[in-house]
């Protein structure tokens, strides 16, 4: 009788054990599909990230370009405005191409601040995927 009690015992536990680990199976099929999940969102992040102009292999050298394209702008606009001043014209009256010339230096200027955070950004990124690589 006593033997029959503890087999039933060890019976009960066996399949204790085995629910337990069932639900822990479970739970780790849950999580790899969760990370699968996590994988295929940075992989289309990344290639969506690629396919953007700049992207991060890129901006950099937009960004010296940018640079560049503001630097000429204000000099033709400086060199335009001293023209001008030698002159003595009145600002209201001043050519159209000149305003314009303002208005695209402005432009450029914001562009370039733009890029520059979207750069910081994407070191920032880059970054924080090394150091979740680390932590793995």
């Amino acid at each position: 009788m006593k033997v029959i009690a503890e087999k039933f015992q060890d019976e009960y536990e066996i399949l204790k054990l085995n629910q337990m680990n069932a639900r822990l199976q479970m739970k780790i099929d849950r999580n790899n599909k969760f990370i699968e999940g996590l994988k295929k969102e940075l992989l289309s992040s990344r290639q969506s990230l690629m396919q953007q102009n700049p992207n991060p292999e890129n901006i950099h050298e937009s960004i010296r370009q940018v640079k560049q394209k503001l630097v000429v702008y204000e000099q033709s606009c400086e060199k335009a405005k001293t023209n001008f001043s030698n002159l003595n014209v009145n600002e209201a009256i001043l050519p159209k191409s000149l305003m314009s010339l303002v208005t695209s230096l402005a432009a450029l200027r914001e562009e370039a601040a733009n890029l520059k955070r979207d750069a910081d950004d994407v070191l920032f990124i880059k970054q924080a995927v090394s150091n979740m690589k680390m932590i793995r």
